[in-house]
């Protein structure tokens, strides 16, 4: 077969991080990073709401 090297070569570029990345500079991964940031905080002050609530009851 001649295509299952040509891929299995582009597979282990991929993997060794040879070849360039599709995604890169496209703002995906800052996405994710302020989406888990976002998330965190919202975390953060719930937990700072219910521990006021405790302390004031």
């Amino acid at each position: 077969m001649t295509t299952s090297k040509p891929a299995a070569q582009h597979l282990r570029g991929i993997l060794e991080r040879d070849s360039a990345q599709p995604f890169e500079g496209s703002g995906c991964n800052e996405h994710v990073r302020h989406r888990k940031l976002v998330i965190s905080v919202a975390g953060a002050l719930l937990l700072l709401m219910v521990l006021v609530a405790l302390l004031i009851l």
